[in-house]
This record gives structure tokens, sequence and C-alpha cells, in this order.
């Protein structure tokens, strides 16, 4: 992943520390330290890490997504290790690791569309035993900061159930703009639920 020099400029200011390494395709990636994490794109060893906040209970409550199981969830995270940085079309995860104990508590990403839209829809989960310490604000600061600087976005666009209060503050303290609600637009667990609509243009990104 080649860093642009406006994501240089703003891991200087944010004190970030970029290590790139090989992979063994030869495509070189970069690990992002933040003040307390890491960043870096997800691989098979963290299987358990991720079925520990992917299958919780509190994480799939308020989002129409069901149980993954092991054999499923190791295929998911193949395949994610193979994306590159550049990858549309698809969900492009990064894994939240802390940087004193290491491990993965979490994951950013987003799905970007091809072609000349230059749009993404960005999300969030983390493990709950590490929740309401800012990790998910410190990793989706620098999640938005590549969208634009990086991968050089336009619009970024997030939503949640109105009941999500926690992703809904979340998306607030980034800044996003709430541009609207959805009436019964989400279906979970077979209870229909109204959506809040966050966005963010690439000029409105204070970082």
């Amino acid at each position: 992943m080649r860093l642009s020099e406006k994501l240089r400029a703003w891991a200087r200011r944010k004190s970030l520390r970029m290590k790139t390494f090989q992979k063994s395709n030869q495509e070189t990636m970069t690990l992002v330290y933040t003040d307390r994490l890491v960043i870096r794109r997800p691989r098979q060893e963290d299987l358990q890490a991720f079925l520990a906040y992917r299958n919780a209970h509190e994480n799939m409550r308020l989002q129409p997504i069901e149980r993954m199981p092991h054999a499923e969830a190791l295929k998911f995270l193949a395949k994610q290790a193979e994306l590159t940085s550049d990858a549309d079309n698809c969900w492009l995860m990064f894994a939240i690791e802390l940087r004193e104990s290491g491990g993965m508590i979490g994951e950013v990403g987003m799905y970007i569309e091809s072609g000349s839209k230059r749009t993404g829809d960005i999300g969030w989960s983390l493990n709950r035993a590490f929740s309401g310490q800012g990790y998910a604000t410190e990793a989706a600061k620098w999640l938005i900061e590549y969208a634009f600087g990086e991968r050089r976005l336009h619009r970024l666009t997030s939503n949640a159930s109105t009941q999500n209060t926690g992703s809904i503050r979340l998306m607030e303290r980034l800044g996003m703009r709430r541009e609207g609600t959805t009436r019964e637009s989400m279906l979970v667990h077979g209870v229909w639920h109204d959506e809040h609509r966050y966005a963010m243009l690439s000029t409105e990104w204070h970082g």
C-alpha cells in the first residue's frame, strides 16, 4: 500500500508510526501505529478473536447479521487477507490490535463502489470488553483519513439502527452529519428497525 503524502503528513501530526513489511505475494502492506493501536490487514490467525466479537449477542442484536460458523469465518478471513488495499466492490476490513498487549480487538472497514462515484460506506465492530475507551474512535479516524487521503474518495456514509446509540455517538464524534432517518428499513432478526444515515464529504474532514 503506497502512502500518499497527505496520509504521511497526517500521521506525523497525530504522532503515528508506520512500518512497511513484505507479504509473500510481494505486495507491500503497512502497519499503522496510532497512540494505542496497531491497524493492519486481517489474517486467518485472528479467527478466535474475530469470532469473539463478531458472534457476540451485543454485536448482532442491532445488525442484520447471523452467527458466523467457524469454517465460514476462516474462509472470510482468508479472502480478506488476499484482498489488495485498492480493492473495491467488497468489504475491505482492517484489524484493530492493541499496541501494548497485541491481539485483535475489533475491526474497521469500508465498502467502496467502483467507477467514478468515489463514495464509500464505513463501519466498525469492537469486542465489548474494550468498548468505552475510545479505541473505535481512534481507529475510525484513521479509516476516514485513509479513505479521503489514500483512496481519494469524495464522500463517506454510514448508517445504524436508531437504537444503536453507541454507533450513533461515534459517527457524531467523527463529525459526520445526520442526513436523514429511514422508516423500518433494516430487518434485524424478524424486527424492523428505523435507521439514521450519516455522511461526510472530504472537504468536511479536519482530522
